[in-house]
């Protein structure tokens, strides 16, 4: 399902996760998952200037990375087994108006997860 948050007043992240998890029997494998995450993370940094832009950009990359790092981190997605996590979409939109300057990023990540019984 889509998810909209407000992480801050200048700030939103919104995710659609599209996939399928599947259960094979009499395998190793508990749980495989294949899906993607379509993404926009969009920031607004009151001011003026390239400054003022580049600060508006560093947050949405951070918002990015720990996007990321969940992804490599979560139990669920099959830790200790290896998840292959690829940014295979990736696009800067960037806009101005009178509150201050905005940032975007539009994402795709694509996910392959395997969770196996030891």
């Amino acid at each position: 399902p889509s998810k909209l948050a407000e992480a801050e007043d200048y700030i939103t992240i919104v995710n659609r996760i599209v996939g399928a998890q599947r259960f094979p029997y009499a395998t190793k494998t508990i749980k495989h998952d294949n899906f993607s995450i379509e993404g926009e993370i969009i920031c607004l940094e009151p001011g003026a200037g390239d400054e003022t832009a580049q600060v508006a950009m560093d947050r949405a990359l951070s918002y990015l990375a720990e996007i990321e790092d969940e992804l490599r981190t979560d139990p669920s997605l099959g830790f200790p087994r290896m998840v292959v996590a690829k940014l295979t979409d990736y696009e800067h939109l960037y806009a101005a108006n009178d509150r201050g300057r905005l940032h975007g990023l539009r994402y795709t990540i694509e996910v392959d997860a395997e969770m196996v019984s030891n």
